[in-house]
């Protein structure tokens, strides 16, 4: 990998940061189709990409499950969510310890 392909990688228009998974943001960044996620997961040979960097009300499981959206607001929800990846199986993990499965 080139500097520049880690330039990109970890820009915020790369896969790692980029904002429009979850909706069209500021018209900086609009909502990527699900034939992107499909030609980002193919290019860099992924099954899914986790971001948490732009909060929503749960943890959300976007296209399929191919993108997982985890930052969460903890004071709200009185407490942390996770994602756990446990042999293949997806789970949203609650406060609690609660895990539901997403894989379904």
């Amino acid at each position: 990998m080139t500097a520049n392909d880690s330039k990109f990688l970890l820009g915020s228009k790369g896969p790692v940061w980029y904002r429009g998974y979850h909706y069209d943001m500021e018209n900086r960044y609009p909502k990527i189709t699900l034939g992107q996620v499909d030609d980002i997961l193919k290019f860099y040979k992924v099954d899914r990409i986790i971001v948490g960097h732009t909060e929503n009300d749960s943890l959300l499981s976007l296209f399929g499950n191919k993108i997982f959206a985890i930052d969460v607001p903890v004071h709200e929800l009185n407490g942390f969510q996770g994602l756990l990846i446990e042999n293949e199986t997806i789970y949203k993990v609650s406060p609690d310890g609660n895990k539901i499965n997403l894989s379904n």
